[in-house]
C-alpha cells in the first residue's frame, strides 16, 4: 500500500387608474399564451448550455492523482485512490471520497461527493460518475450542475455514448437560486424534461415531454421539440413574439424568424398581425463585410381600413431605414444613415419609430492627430402637421476641414478652418457657401499668475445665394446673386486665478476679462441665415469670440466680456461652482437683436450655480437677468438624487419669449422622474412633463417592476397628450418579464 498523502502519475489517454387596472388584467390573460407560442421555445434554446460535455483533453494528456491514499487491488490493476481525492486531466478537474482506476479498460468510477469542474467553469455534483475511454464514455447518477451564468440542472441520471451522444433522464432546469430557509418551497420557474438528448455531431438537443411551471405549477407543455445546440452560435428558426393591442390597429402579434444564411449575412421577418389593418411585413437584413458592416430594414401594410386624417392618398404605408459604416485604411471611414417613410404619421402609429423629424445623412471622414476631414449630404423631413418639407433643404454636400499647423507662429498656434455647403429648397433659399478661416493663438504665463492668451482670427466668405428674403424691395425676395466678405478679429483674453487652500478645502476665484476688436457684420441683410437661427445666452458663450453657433451670422463691432469664476473644493468629489458675468457693446454696430440679452449696450447678466453635496446629490441652476430691473429672463434649475433606494431627478425652464430664434411664447415647464426601490425585489418608478405655462400635461408614466436572481417582471402606464392627424392622443400599458439566462418578452395594451 502506498503511503498517505501519496501522489502518482499515470499514463492515460482520456479524452385613469380603474382603466389601468382594468387592462393590467387584461394582461395577465395574454401571458399564459405568450407562453405557449414563444417563451418555451426560447427557454429550452438557453436551457441547453446544462449539458455537460466530456469532451477529450487530446492524445498524451496525462491523469494527475492527490489522494489521502492510493493502493492496488488484489490483481495489481486497479488503482484505488481514497480520501479527498483530486484528478486532473487536461482542463477537467474531479473530487470525490473514494475512485478506482482500470489502466486497462481506462474506466474512471468516482463515488461519494463527486464534483467535475469542466473547463468552461461549469461544476457537476454527482453522487456516482463513471468515466470511460479517454472521457468518451460516461455514466453520472443523480447529477447537480451549476453553470457559469449560475443556472441549474438536476437529473436522475446522465449517459454518454460513442463520444458525442449524451442523454439525460428526468431533468430540471432553472435560473432561480432554492430558498434557503425552505427548501421544499417551488422555484420562481423551471424547466422539467422526461428526456434530453445531445448529439454533438449533428449540434442538435431533444427533448420529450417538456414542461414549464411557474410558482410550481404547470403553464406549458410541449411533447416534443429540438433546436441547435449551444455550439452553434447562429440557427434559422422562431424567435420570441411580441403581443400588443391597439385602438389603432386592433389585437396585434409580432413573429420574428431568423434565417442564418451565411455566417457574415443574416435575414429577419417579423410580420406583425393586427385583426384591423391585416399585416405589417417588417424585415431586417445584416451584413458583415471585411472592412464594414450595413444593414436594410424595410417595412410596409395595405390598410383594410383607411381614416380620412391619414396623410397620402394610398392605403399603401411603409418605411426603408438603412446603415453602413466602413472604413477606408487607418484614418478614413464612409457610410450612411438613412430613414425614407412614404408619410409623416404611418412609424408612429404602427410603434414602428417614434421619431417626429428624420435626418438622412451619407458621410465621409478622415482624422488624424488633431487635423480633420469632414463631408456629409443630409436630406432633412419633418413629420409633425407643422412642418412644411418643400421648404425643408437639402444639403449637398457640407464639408469641414481642420488643420493644426506643426510648428508654432509668433510662439503660438497657428490652425486653419475650412467649411464649404451647398443648400437648396423646393421652395425658398438657395444657398452654396465657402468660408476659410485662420485662427491664431497664444498662451502666456506671468510670474504672478496672470493668464494671457491673445489671439487673432481673419475669415473669408463666398456665397452664391438665390431667393433671400429682403422686404424692402418690391418682390421681398432677392434674386440670385454673389457675395463676398471678409471678417478680420482681433483681442486678448486674461485670467487671473487666486487660490487658497485651507483645512476645508480649495478655493479658486478665477477673474476672466475679454476685449475683441472687428469690424460691423457685413452685408448682413444679403445673406441667409441657416444654421445660427437658435440662440441662447447664457454662461456657456460669455466668453466665446464668437457667440454665434453657426458660419452664416457673425458677431460684428467690438466687444468686452467680464465676469468671476468661483471654484470651491470640498472633500472628496463635493464641490461648489459659481460663474457671473456681463457683456459688453463699446463699438461699431451691434449684431444681436431683440430678445436675445445682447441687443443693448450693456448685456443681460448670466449666471451659473453647479452644487455637488455629496456623491448622491447635484443642484445645477442656470439664469439670466435683464441687465436694468433684474427680471428673470431665462431661468433653468435641475436636481439629481441617488442614495439607497431613491433615484430622481426633477427640472424646471423658465423662458422669456423670442420669436426671433423660434419662441413666439413665454414656455414655463416642468419634468421628472424617480424611482423608489421598495425591497431587494420590489421597485415602483414615475415620470411627467408639465407645461405650467398653459396649464397642461404633456406626457406622464408610472409603473412597478420585480426583480430576483431569475426573473424580472415590470408593469409599465403611459399617457402622451399629442394629436397629429391620424395619431390621436395614447394612453397605454405595456407588460415585460425576463427570465434570467433565457430572454424576456413583452405585450402593451392601448387603453380608450
Amino acid at each position: 500500500m502506498l503511503s498517505k498523502q501519496a501522489k502518482i502519475r499515470l499514463g492515460f489517454f482520456g479524452g385613469d387608474m380603474r382603466d389601468f387596472w382594468a387592462c393590467v388584467r387584461h394582461v395577465g390573460r395574454a401571458i399564459t399564451a405568450l407562453v405557449f407560442v414563444g417563451w418555451l421555445a426560447s427557454t429550452v434554446a438557453h436551457a441547453a448550455e446544462a449539458i455537460p460535455e466530456f469532451t477529450d483533453p487530446g492524445p498524451g494528456a496525462p491523469v494527475h492523482v492527490d489522494a489521502d491514499s492510493l493502493s492496488y487491488d488484489r490483481n495489481g490493476t486497479t488503482v484505488i485512490a481514497r480520501g479527498n481525492v483530486v484528478i486532473t486531466y487536461g482542463d477537467y478537474l474531479l473530487k470525490a471520497d473514494h475512485v478506482t482506476y482500470n489502466p486497462e479498460t481506462n474506466q474512471i468510477v468516482a463515488v461519494g461527493n463527486v464534483v467535475l469542474t469542466e473547463p468552461d467553469g461549469a461544476v457537476l455534483n454527482a453522487h456516482r460518475m463513471e468515466l470511460g475511454d479517454r472521457f468518451r464514455e460516461g455514466f453520472v447518477d443523480r447529477v447537480a450542475v451549476v453553470l457559469v451564468n449560475n443556472a441549474r440542472i438536476n437529473a436522475l441520471r446522465g449517459r454518454r455514448t460513442g463520444g458525442n451522444v449524451s442523454t439525460f433522464e428526468k431533468v430540471t432546469y432553472t435560473a432561480c437560486e432554492p430558498c434557503k430557509e425552505d427548501p421544499s418551497r417551488p422555484v420562481t420557474w423551471e424547466i422539467k424534461a422526461d428526456r434530453i438528448t445531445h448529439n454533438q455531431a449533428e449540434r442538435t438537443i431533444e427533448y420529450e415531454n417538456a414542461e414549464f411551471d411557474f410558482l410550481g405549477t404547470p403553464i406549458a407543455y410541449l411533447p416534443y421539440f429540438s433546436h441547435a445546440d449551444p455550439t452553434v452560435k447562429r440557427q434559422s428558426g422562431f424567435l420570441i413574439p411580441t403581443m400588443s393591442v391597439s385602438e389603432e390597429f386592433g389585437a396585434g402579434v409580432e413573429i420574428p424568424y431568423f434565417l442564418n444564411l451565411a455566417p457574415n449575412y443574416d435575414l429577419t421577418l417579423s410580420p406583425l398581425l393586427t385583426t384591423k389593418q391585416g399585416p405589417v411585413m417588417k424585415a431586417q437584413w445584416r451584413h458583415r463585410l471585411a472592412n464594414g458592416r450595413y444593414s436594410v430594414t424595410p417595412t410596409g401594410v395595405y390598410e383594410l381600413s383607411k381614416k380620412s386624417a391619414t396623410p397620402g392618398d394610398s392605403r399603401f404605408r411603409g418605411s426603408i431605414e438603412s446603415r453602413g459604416d466602413f472604413r477606408l485604411g487607418r484614418d478614413w471611414t464612409w457610410g450612411w444613415d438613412g430613414t425614407f417613410v412614404s408619410d409623416d404619421t404611418y412609424m408612429r402609429r404602427y410603434n414602428i419609430d417614434g421619431r417626429t423629424d428624420l435626418i438622412s445623412q451619407l458621410y465621409l471622414t478622415g482624422l488624424n492627430d488633431r487635423n480633420y476631414f469632414d463631408a456629409r449630404a443630409y436630406h432633412f423631413r419633418g413629420l409633425l402637421s407643422t412642418d412644411s418639407n418643400k421648404s425643408t433643404p437639402y444639403v449637398l454636400p457640407v464639408i469641414d476641414h481642420s488643420y493644426y499647423f506643426h510648428n508654432p507662429v509668433l510662439g503660438g498656434e497657428l490652425k486653419l478652418d475650412s467649411n464649404f455647403l451647398q443648400l437648396s429648397r423646393d421652395r425658398g433659399v438657395d444657398e452654396t457657401r465657402l468660408v476659410s478661416e485662420m485662427k491664431w493663438e497664444r498662451r502666456m504665463v506671468s510670474g504672478v499668475g496672470t493668464v494671457v492668451t491673445p489671439f487673432a482670427y481673419a475669415r473669408g466668405d463666398l456665397y452664391a445665394v438665390d431667393n433671400v428674403p429682403d422686404p424692402s424691395i418690391p418682390s421681398g425676395l432677392r434674386n440670385s446673386e454673389t457675395v463676398a466678405r471678409f471678417l478680420p478679429s482681433a483681442g486678448v483674453d486674461v485670467r487671473w486665478p487666486f487660490v487658497n487652500l485651507s483645512a476645508s478645502g480649495q478655493h479658486i476665484l478665477e477673474p476672466v476679462a475679454q476685449v475683441i476688436v472687428r469690424p460691423n457684420e457685413i452685408k448682413r441683410g444679403k445673406l441667409p441665415n441657416e444654421d445660427a437661427v437658435s440662440f441662447e445666452f447664457d454662461d456657456t458663450n460669455l466668453f466665446s469670440y464668437n457667440k454665434f453657433s453657426g458660419y452664416d451670422r457673425w458677431e460684428g463691432g467690438t466687444r468686452a466680456n467680464a465676469g468671476l469664476i468661483y471654484t470651491y473644493r470640498f472633500s472628496g468629489d463635493r464641490y461648489l461652482k459659481a460663474a457671473f458675468g456681463q457683456s459688453y457693446h463699446l463699438a461699431g454696430r451691434n449684431s444681436h437683436g431683440a430678445d436675445s440679452g445682447l441687443e443693448s449696450d450693456d448685456s443681460d447678466y448670466v449666471g451659473a450655480l453647479f452644487l455637488q453635496i455629496n456623491e448622491n446629490l447635484l443642484l445645477t441652476s442656470r439664469f439670466r437677468l435683464d441687465e436694468d430691473k433684474f427680471d428673470i429672463q431665462r431661468n433653468e434649475f435641475g436636481l439629481d438624487y441617488n442614495r439607497g433606494p431613491l433615484q430622481m431627478s426633477v427640472n424646471y425652464s423658465d423662458l422669456d419669449k423670442a420669436p426671433a430664434f423660434g419662441r413666439p411664447s413665454n414656455q414655463e415647464e416642468i419634468w421628472g422622474q424617480g424611482a423608489l426601490r421598495l425591497s431587494e425585489e420590489w421597485t415602483v418608478y414615475a415620470g411627467m412633463r408639465y407645461n405650467v405655462e398653459l396649464d397642461k400635461r404633456i406626457s406622464d408614466f408610472i409603473g412597478f417592476g420585480y426583480e430576483n436572481e431569475c426573473f424580472g417582471l415590470r408593469i409599465h402606464y403611459r399617457e402622451a397628450f399629442v394629436k397629429d392627424r391620424d395619431i390621436d392622443p395614447d394612453r397605454s400599458v405595456s407588460l415585460r418579464f425576463e427570465l434570467k439566462t433565457i430572454g424576456s418578452a413583452g405585450f402593451s395594451s392601448g387603453i380608450n
